[in-house]
């Protein structure tokens, strides 16, 4: 018989002969046997492969334990597996169908990087103190995992330079890339500025203030500000001043128009903290619902504000009674009202075609007939007077005249 079975190459290790039937069984176990005594820390993930898409599906996850106060989640039923990895790796603890935080994971990491008086460390540092002994023979796809967690959980953003990493991708993290603590906004100033973007915007995130959200909240606070640009919601407050001559001053829709303008001004270019800062203490004077109603209908409204020909019909009308009086007072309660009284767009139109209306009969009423410029008349009755009367005022209008006559006899 043979006593040993199984030799490994590498001095100093010897194989226990493995209980097993088969040589496939056999060499499973052996192969067990040798990665137990080189790895004794290894975390033991079961017989399913880990992939990175596993992984990046577990951070997600972990980011929402993060983010609850306590840092804990309740997990379906089909999810019960959804954080093997994490909770194999001592990052979290899956029990009762709840997930919860293992903090102490993350305060031995801390204290390694007190002991070494490191504020900002980077990804190589990290990955010698996640394993200095060498025992726990993590692949570069899961110490980065692990990395990835440690900078969600305490709240750090990976940066190369002066930029932010965004989606890093596990296994490829640069070595040199530091897991810094960014500066997040005041407490109240996030909560206010989140209520705000979704009331104004309708932009959701994650109500924790951490680096993520804060970067989410920046990056999409800023597309709606150019699209509400592109779409010249800051230009209408312009276009109203244009129209002052048919409305009262500081009417509601200029008020939600100046609002929005400043609004804009103050959110482009800005940094994420100092953008949550303008966010949350905007001057808003008319109501959030109003403004967002503003956002959304600015290209029409700046388009129809900004249109001469349903303009050009009213200025005719300043000054006028009677139905022009009336034409024109609709015409102010359309341009003081905002979108959310009024349809602005509608109501010019209608009364844009009103007031060509209103104008054609007195064009009709001034364009004179026809008549000689010299002739003569006779006259026998008093109708027949009043006739060519009619007829010589039309004529006064283009100058004066010089009448004669002739009693007949």
């Amino acid at each position: 018989s043979v006593d040993q079975h199984f030799y490994a190459l590498s001095d100093g290790i010897k194989l226990r002969n493995p209980n097993a039937a088969t040589l496939k069984k056999g060499m499973t176990l052996a192969l067990e046997q040798l990665f137990d005594d080189r790895f004794p820390r290894h975390p033991m993930f079961g017989s399913t492969k880990v992939t990175r898409g596993e992984l990046d599906k577990e951070l997600v996850l972990f980011a929402k334990i993060c983010e609850s106060d306590p840092p804990r989640i309740q997990l379906a039923r089909s999810e019960h597996d959804a954080l093997r990895c994490a909770d194999a790796l001592e990052l979290v603890r899956v029990r009762d169908g709840q997930a919860l935080l293992h903090a102490q994971t993350f305060e031995e990491l801390d204290q390694r990087l007190h002991a070494e008086n490191l504020t900002t460390p980077d990804v190589r540092t990290l990955t010698q103190l996640l394993d200095p002994d060498g025992v726990r023979g993590l692949t570069r796809e899961l110490s980065d995992f692990v990395i990835r967690a440690y900078a969600i959980a305490r709240g750090r953003e990976m940066v190369r330079g002066d930029q932010v990493v965004r989606d890093p991708v596990l296994g490829k993290l640069d070595p040199d890339v530091e897991l810094k603590q960014p500066e997040l906004p005041d407490a109240t100033l996030w909560h206010r500025a989140v209520e705000r973007a979704a009331a104004l915007f309708g932009i959701a995130v994650g109500k924790a203030r951490t680096p993520r959200n804060l970067r989410d909240l920046a990056d999409r606070v800023g597309e709606k500000v150019s699209e509400a640009q592109r779409n010249r919601a800051g230009d209408i407050a312009d276009l109203l001043a244009k129209r002052s001559a048919y409305f009262a001053p500081n009417a509601p829709r200029e008020k939600t128009a100046v609002s929005a303008k400043l609004l804009l001004d103050s959110l482009k270019g800005a940094t994420p903290v100092v953008l949550v800062g303008r966010l949350a203490e905007a001057d808003v004077q008319t109501s959030e619902a109003a403004l967002q109603k503003h956002f959304t209908t600015a290209r029409e409204v700046a388009d129809v504000l900004g249109d001469e020909v349903r303009f050009v019909s009213f200025g005719p009308l300043l000054g006028g009674g009677g139905e022009a009086a009336a034409l024109l007072e609709r015409l102010a309660k359309a341009l003081t009202l905002d979108e959310l009284q009024g349809q602005l767009v509608r109501d010019l139109t209608e009364l844009s075609i009103a007031s060509q209306r209103l104008l054609q009969p007195a064009a009709h009423k001034t364009a004179a007939p026809e008549v000689p410029a010299t002739g003569h008349a006779d006259v026998v009755d008093t109708a027949e007077l009043h006739a060519l009367v009619e007829k010589l005022a039309v004529e006064l209008d283009k100058g004066p005249l010089e009448i004669r006559w002739t009693r007949k006899r």
